[in-house]
């Protein structure tokens, strides 16, 4: 908890060091990681449910 409460101190300077084109890149790849997590959720949850073999 103490490691996650120092990286939200030190997201301004965090997010300077990316510059512009590192933020987007890192905000397109927890976007596809999301995207990713969000289809397997819903293929587990049609398995559960007998939906798909």
């Amino acid at each position: 908890m103490a490691i996650c409460f120092v990286l939200f101190l030190a997201a301004g300077l965090i997010e300077r060091g990316l510059g512009r084109i590192g933020a987007l890149v890192v905000t397109r790849l927890l976007g596809m990681l999301l995207a990713a997590l969000s289809v397997q959720f819903v293929l587990d949850g049609a398995r559960a449910l007998g939906l798909l073999a």
